[in-house]
């Protein structure tokens, strides 16, 4: 009686095996094509790295460009002594300032919905302030809505000078 060899039978099911291992590769390999390509390049803020010195040269003021709405949200300590917010030279305080900045957004979007909102909020603004024009601008369904930095603001401490 012959006794049936599992060498044939062995070498079958190692070929099987890698099967379902290239498919998942491929699968994979699908995936991270098409996840990459929809990604937007995120370049808003750019910035220049400098070939070693501490000290930055200062910056000279950026004139706004066309094509943006600027909403300036500036502290109680202010010359009114309350809360002030600005967009494109209209000037919104007291009690009312978010329904009626909300009532202008609206406005703006209205007619131009791409438009990017720029968020210029001041160092001494309350977090809620802030959170309000933000709230205001998503409101108003702007495609964009942006933050002002200040590239001059010396708030992070500077690395120690090596020696």
């Amino acid at each position: 009686m012959r006794i049936p060899s599992t060498h044939h039978q062995r070498q079958r099911d190692d070929s099987q095996a890698m099967t379902p291992l290239i498919d998942v590769v491929f699968l994979l390999l699908i995936f991270f094509v098409c996840a990459s390509t929809g990604q937007i390049r995120e370049s808003l803020l750019p910035t220049e790295l400098s070939g070693g010195s501490i000290e930055s040269a200062a910056a000279a003021p950026q004139e706004r460009p066309l094509g943006e709405a600027w909403v300036r949200v500036m502290s109680p300590g202010q010359a009114n002594g309350g809360m002030r917010i600005e967009v494109e030279g209209q000037t919104f305080s007291g009690p009312n300032r978010h329904r009626d900045l909300s009532r202008f957004l609206r406005t703006l979007a209205a007619t131009a919905r791409e438009l990017p909102v720029i968020l210029d909020i001041e160092p001494d603004v309350p977090l809620g302030e802030a959170l309000a024009a933000y709230d205001a601008a998503r409101a108003a369904d702007f495609e964009a809505i942006h933050f002002a930095v200040d590239p001059t603001d010396s708030s992070d401490p500077q690395p120690p000078a090596t020696r």
